[in-house]
């Protein structure tokens, strides 16, 4: 049936037009469920937001509270982690990959086995005096080599005992050999009759060594090839610590304790702090000592890899106008030998 009209134009007709302008005006849904809201404009891509350094310094996480001996150690070294790992983004995918042996402790035996039996006497009865901040008196006259008997475990005793260099050293009372304590970390070589006050000093001093080590070996970066690592140590020892060019800066500048805590060493200091470092990394190292061209008696360090002997020297990756050098990182033997290096036979007193 024919539907009504109006003025001639048919019903049907009229309601299919208002329909399409109400809808072209969006006053009518679709039939899409939408309840007559418009289609939301499309929110374009954020811009790529460009990369940044592969490895940065992490800092501690806000509200954490660090231990006194921790606040000094992150005061005294952080400058140089930052500036380790600025160094592993300068060199990142410029450097081999080689895997560096995992620390093998029974590579490193006490320098006490190698004494003789009247050696090992001294020795032992100094130990037991320097690490009570006690007395021993040792006759010369009465060793069968004199003086050099007692040097020698001198010597073993401090490479098996590190921390007694931070506050004894050897002393002379006619005709006896005895201990001298002096105040740690001080500059030069000054007794001290108050044994509590250089204890509590040393303790002190001890701890703030070790702690350094820790914040270093936390500080560093994760995901890092053995290589990677060994270059972020170098570069913070070569950054952190300066050539003691006076031989009277600081007390035993062969130690790592005065490479690490006080910052000054010679060349024995930087190398023994650099196995330090690598043995807290879980890495194989070795004191190397021989000649270096136009410097004399010298010490750097060589580790194992799958492509055999390598040699790191921090103290000449210490370079101020080239920081760092990296020609004396992880170098083959042929290599060091053709820049003029000689490489002492394995030394048992140096090598442990």
């Amino acid at each position: 049936m024919a539907g009504r009209s109006v003025h001639g134009i048919p019903t049907m007709l009229i309601l299919l037009i208002s329909a399409a302008l109400l809808l072209g005006c969006g006053l009518v849904g679709s039939g899409d469920g939408g309840g007559g809201e418009p289609e939301p404009t499309p929110t374009p891509a954020p811009a790529p937001v460009p990369e940044g350094p592969r490895y940065v310094f992490v800092e501690d996480s806000p509200g954490t509270a660090l231990s006194p001996i921790d606040a000094e150690a992150a005061a005294l070294c952080d400058d140089s982690i930052r500036a380790a790992i600025d160094c592993l983004n300068r060199y990142d995918g410029q450097w081999p990959e080689l895997a560096v042996s995992a620390y093998d402790p029974s590579r490193h035996h006490r320098a006490l086995e190698r004494l003789t039996a009247e050696q090992q006497r001294v020795y032992l009865q100094m130990e037991s005096a320097l690490a009570s901040f006690g007395d021993y008196r040792i006759d010369d006259n009465g060793l069968s080599s004199g003086a050099s008997t007692f040097l020698t475990a001198y010597d073993a005793l401090m490479l098996d005992h590190p921390e007694f260099a931070i506050y004894s050293s050897i002393g002379y009372d006619w005709p006896y050999e005895v201990p001298v304590y002096f105040m740690p970390g001080k500059d030069g070589n000054t007794p001290s009759s108050d044994r509590a006050a250089v204890q509590q000093a040393a303790n002190h001093e001890i701890e703030l060594y070790q702690a350094t080590i820790d914040r270093v070996i936390a500080k560093m970066p994760a995901g890092l090839s053995d290589s990677q690592k060994a270059l972020y140590l170098a570069a913070f020892l070569s950054y952190h610590c300066s050539y003691d060019q006076s031989g009277k800066a600081v007390l035993a500048p062969w130690q790592p304790y005065t490479a690490l805590v006080r910052r000054s060493a010679v060349c024995k200091g930087y190398a023994t702090a650099m196995q330090e470092l690598m043995k807290a990394a879980g890495l194989e190292s070795r004191v190397q000592t021989g000649t270096a061209p136009s410097e004399g008696e010298h010490a750097w360090v060589s580790v194992e890899t799958p492509e055999g002997t390598r040699y790191i020297d921090p103290t000449w990756m210490d370079d101020e106008t080239t920081w760092p050098d990296m020609s004396w990182f992880l170098l083959d033997r042929e290599t060091m030998e053709r820049a003029g290096y000689v490489f002492f036979p394995d030394d048992p007193n140096y090598n442990l």
